[in-house]
């Protein structure tokens, strides 16, 4: 690659850089809180040393290394830096596989993989040595019995840790599949590889950690109406794609009303506590999102309607046992209905809440159900479970 065709690259990328920070300004200025701003003023310092990276690039890398630096590209989208990220490790001489890991604001895990199947869950303690003191890479080996290890099992790797503002927030991996290990040579690219991605990386954390603060409600910590319209867009599309299964739970609390008339503080303390008493009955692959004022909807992910009618019943059960504030109990009328092929959000959301207005006009404190099951199967099925076993 010439260096002209570089320094396009290189001029482009500042380009876009440039418009983000535009952009990035004029939202810091429209942001009246200073955690927002603050977190603003850190994704802007990343991508002003992504573009100094850039420029790094240009002059001295080595043209085959820098277009892997480079195809980590600019970008703000955590998932889709990490995919790069870890793509741009598959690509290295001699590997056929990648990883790339980091550990979000909230101490969450994000990761992605190319090549292999399996996940990294526990990678990042595994590497540190036993005395914890800092390592700038690790070179990986596994003897397989030949008798029973595919011919695609990884037989080496290496590791690099992603370093920002001197501290370790995820890591690199690079995997290889054949009988070659990894040289010195290959260790020093990965370590080239996570230093570079480091600032895309850190930006794209931020940035994450900025769109939790928006898509949250403050009240709950549930996902609110708009994380609830990213979330379910995102879950339509995946159904939609793979012809998976996807049903809602929606639910309204009864009698509200009169319990936000004692005071909206004493409100807030019982929607509080009704949204503890959600996650408790739910599994951890549901998506619990407060969809405006005393109205919840579950996303429930790859989950038949017949097994959303069980978790409605251990809901219903945590809800029934659990002794709210100065009203001792709480009830809830129900709706549940599951992805249709050409759905859009507004009419699974108009199906469930016809659900739920069928059951308020029969008098609350129920649910019902579309499902293509009968009558004695969707009872069976509501009864199933009493109590609910926690989130797992």
């Amino acid at each position: 690659m010439s260096t002209t065709v570089v320094g396009v690259l290189v001029a482009f990328a500042a380009l876009g850089v440039l418009a983000v920070g535009v952009a990035l300004v004029i939202r810091a200025r429209n942001a009246s809180d200073s955690r927002t701003r603050d977190t603003l003023r850190r994704i802007g310092d990343g991508v002003e040393a992504l573009t100094l990276g850039l420029g790094v690039i240009a002059e001295t890398a080595k043209a085959e290394t820098a277009e892997l630096g480079r195809s980590v590209g600019i970008t703000l989208d955590l998932e889709e830096a990490l995919r790069r990220t870890a793509a741009a490790a598959a690509s290295l001489p001699g590997m056929q596989a990648g990883a790339a890991r980091i550990v979000g604001m909230d101490g969450s895990v994000a990761q992605q993989t190319v090549g292999i199947s399996s996940g990294l869950s526990g990678l990042e303690a595994d590497f540190d040595p036993p005395d914890r003191s800092p390592w700038t890479s690790a070179i990986l080996s596994w003897r397989r019995s030949p008798d029973t290890a595919p011919l695609s099992a990884v037989q080496a790797g290496i590791v690099a840790p992603v370093l920002h503002d001197g501290g370790r927030i995820g890591l690199v991996a690079a995997y290889s599949t054949g009988v070659n290990h990894p040289d010195e040579a290959a260790v020093e690219r990965l370590m080239w590889l996570a230093n570079q991605a480091a600032p895309a990386l850190a930006a794209a954390r931020e940035h994450d950690a900025m769109k939790a603060l928006v898509r949250k409600d403050p009240l709950t910590g549930l996902l609110n109406r708009r994380g609830l319209d990213e979330a379910l867009a995102h879950e339509i599309a995946r159904a939609a794609r793979n012809g998976t299964v996807l049903t809602v739970l929606m639910i309204d609390i009864d009698g509200f009303r009169s319990v936000n008339k004692l005071t909206y503080a004493h409100g807030d303390i019982v929607l509080r506590e009704f949204s503890r008493a959600l996650e408790e009955a739910c599994r951890s692959t549901d998506i619990i999102c407060r969809r405006g004022g005393d109205e919840f909807l579950l996303l429930l992910p790859d989950t038949p309607c017949v097994e959303a009618l069980r978790l409605e019943a251990r809901v219903r059960a945590v809800v029934t046992t659990t002794d709210f504030s100065n009203i001792s109990r709480l009830t809830y009328s129900a709706g549940i209905t599951s992805y249709r092929p050409d759905d859009s959000f507004d009419e699974l959301d108009r199906r469930a809440s016809m659900l739920v207005n069928e059951v308020k006009s029969a008098g609350r404190n129920g649910m019902r159900h579309d499902c293509d099951v009968d009558d004695g199967q969707a009872i069976t099925a509501f009864q199933a479970e009493t109590t609910g076993p926690g989130r797992n």
